[in-house]
């Protein structure tokens, strides 16, 4: 049986009566109060669409709250000791390179560890003639023990490191590389 459909449409109400319920369709039937009777025809007009589900946002996909950031915005972001170490070196050798003109065309490179050896394990490789230094991170952290196991005491071994391949590449004493700067030692 086919009906109708704008005989299914809902009768507007009526403003002359002052009885809450109004007939709501044409033909005999429970009747309907008037608000009721408009909500129905506002659902009756719109397609149903498929809406996603939303969760709150303090909930993850499990239905769990997300974990807090491991760096937030006050705190410093996370350095590792390889970081640290390339600090350490680059900082070092653009001090000695503004102080010593025969440094600036030289390469400071850093490496993880030397070639096998026989003997001594070395911290650094001169190279004049390619005018490269390079600094071995895993001997220089390794085998130098600072007395004071810290992050100043650390890079004052670092950058001694440096200081020491500097003034080998040199032939010069270390201390005669920095000598404003140790001059309170």
């Amino acid at each position: 049986m086919t009906t109708d459909r704008r005989a299914d449409r809902l009768r507007p109400p009526s403003t002359a009566s002052g009885s809450a319920s109004v007939p709501s369709v044409v033909g005999s039937g429970p009747t309907v109060p008037a608000a009721d009777e408009r909500k129905m025809a506002r659902m009756r007009r719109r397609p149903r669409e498929a809406r996603p589900i939303t969760r709150p946002s303090r909930h993850g996909r499990h239905g769990r709250e997300n974990r807090s950031p491991v760096v937030r915005p006050p705190l410093p972001p996370l350095d590792t000791r390889i970081e640290r170490f390339d600090v350490a070196v680059s900082t070092a050798a653009e001090f000695l390179r503004s102080a010593w003109s025969d440094l600036r065309d030289v390469s400071f490179e850093i490496g993880i560890m030397p070639p096998a050896a026989t003997g001594a394990i070395p911290r650094w490789q001169v190279l004049r003639e390619q005018k490269r230094i390079i600094l071995y991170r895993i001997p220089i952290e390794r085998l130098g023990h600072p007395h004071v196991d810290d992050d100043l005491h650390r890079r004052m071994m670092i950058e001694g490191a440096v200081f020491r391949a500097a003034a080998e590449y040199l032939d010069r004493d270390p201390w005669d590389l920095g000598p404003e700067r140790f001059r309170f030692f």
